[in-house]
């Protein structure tokens, strides 16, 4: 009787939810009608119900297409989802609602259990890292940082975990100033000219290049270059920087007293170069040129580099 009056009030889509009272016997409202007996063990009555209600569990798997989708029909209710990269075996465990006689669409974002895990070791390398220099508030937010994450993972709520080691991993980075001296930039002139040094300065000249071999960590990077400039017949040389592929704007040094150039960006790891160029422009040449100026008068003068990098890798 309970599965019958359970089947029926089920499909409404107005019906929210069912309650069932005096459960075990003896029942005051209808004689024998628990699914307990007084001894507790389970009746028949219970196990039915019990079937009943797995008969309602949609479970199965499929393929997303090309672009991400995978629709499927299924009861109402809370889905538990593991859902695998099978490119490269990586996993992620999330749940998500459907709505019952609804059509419903979820959105969700797919979190490597690897690379949780992988944040998870860093910021354990962190906390031991900052053990090492002594540094016990920030030992203890990282202590912190890393029972919020165990929790987040232990309950399979990847998104929160995810935001949690972020955070973490940004607040203990460790920060490194590195000033790179004239001395160790490495000139590439025009069939081996184009640069000297004069008083304290790198001084170039259009289309030269100076390098300065380092290995960036992943992480971020700000680029602080000090230059100055001689102009000639109104024109300004202009300067170019990057690290590995990464390039700064293009900028006109306009300024005769040293002042500061700067650009930031995100590394990866594999940038193992930094280079600043004057390069070669053919229309600043033509328009000195035209004035009957010296285009060997216009110099380019850099006087500083720093690097100041911001990592959650552990040198």
């Amino acid at each position: 009787m309970a599965a019958v009056v359970a089947s029926q009030f089920r499909c409404p889509k107005s019906v929210q939810e069912m309650g069932c009272t005096a459960t075990i016997d003896p029942s005051p409202f209808v004689y024998n009608g628990g699914l307990i007996k007084d001894d507790g063990e389970s009746k028949k009555s219970y196990f039915t119900l019990q079937r009943l209600i797995d008969s309602w569990t949609t479970e199965g798997e499929g393929t997303t297409d090309d672009n991400g989708f995978l629709t499927f029909r299924g009861f109402g209710g809370d889905y538990d989802l593991d859902i695998v990269n099978p490119a490269s075996g990586e996993s992620m465990n999330t749940q998500v609602h459907i709505a019952e006689q609804d059509s419903t669409s979820e959105t969700i974002k797919f979190i490597s259990n690897n690379l949780l895990l992988d944040k998870k070791a860093d910021l354990k390398k962190l906390v031991a890292y900052w053990e090492s220099k002594s540094e016990q508030l920030i030992v203890q937010k990282g202590k912190d940082y890393l029972a919020l994450a165990n929790h987040h993972l232990t309950n399979s709520e990847w998104l929160l975990a995810n935001q949690t080691l972020v955070a973490a991993l940004e607040e203990l980075a460790i920060t490194t100033e590195v000033v790179v001296h004239n001395s160790q930039l490495i000139p590439v002139g025009y069939r081996g000219q184009g640069y000297t040094t004069e008083n304290g300065s790198f001084l170039i000249w259009m289309s030269t290049t100076l390098h300065f071999p380092y290995t960036f960590p992943a992480g971020t990077v700000k680029i602080e270059i000090k230059a100055h400039s001689q102009k000639e017949k109104g024109e300004s040389p202009i300067m170019v920087s990057g690290v590995g592929a990464n390039y700064s704007q293009v900028w006109p040094v306009e300024n005769r007293q040293s002042a500061v150039y700067t650009y930031s960006l995100v590394t990866t790891g594999n940038e193992q170069d930094f280079t600043i160029r004057f390069p070669y422009d053919g229309r600043i040449n033509d328009r000195i040129t035209a004035k009957n100026g010296d285009t060997g008068e216009l110099k380019l003068y850099i006087d500083q580099v720093k690097f100041i990098i911001k990592t959650s890798k552990v040198p």
